[in-house]
């Protein structure tokens, strides 16, 4: 079992960081908590914009992009992310919004979406709400 978050918009500027240092944001954070109360930081992912699958350790640099923006990951470079990581078969509970959602929902079959389709924060509320309990 995984799970993959998606990038956040606010971030750390003019920087290079470990991925889960580099974004700022309330969303970003509230996902990050539910994630790791949930399962081990080795087996959380973010799915970024301008570098794909990353691990909370890696280190990156700041960036500009938003999913769908021209330079962004496509699907098949996150499918091949997935599999160069070993997990392109492993449950995965993706918490993301809907563009996030679109590329992850097509590498990993075996998927549960652990957000609603509702305002950011809302979903806030949510992960808050749920934290320590994985969704059916």
């Amino acid at each position: 079992m995984i799970v993959v978050i998606s990038c956040g918009a606010k971030k750390r500027t003019n920087t290079r960081c470990a991925a889960a240092a580099m974004y700022t944001g309330g969303y970003f954070k509230a996902m990050l908590n539910w994630a790791q109360s949930v399962t081990s930081d080795h087996r959380i992912f973010i799915l970024s914009a301008k570098y794909g699958l990353l691990r909370l350790f890696e280190p990156i640099a700041t960036y500009d992009l938003r999913m769908g923006q021209l330079g962004s990951v496509t699907e098949e470079q996150v499918k091949q992310q997935a599999q160069s990581f070993g997990i392109i078969g492993e449950k995965a509970y993706l918490v993301c919004g809907e563009d996030y959602k679109a590329i992850l929902t097509n590498v990993f079959k075996n998927h549960i979406s652990v957000l609603p389709k509702v305002g950011m924060g809302y979903q806030i509320k949510l992960l808050k709400q749920n934290k320590g309990k994985l969704p059916k």
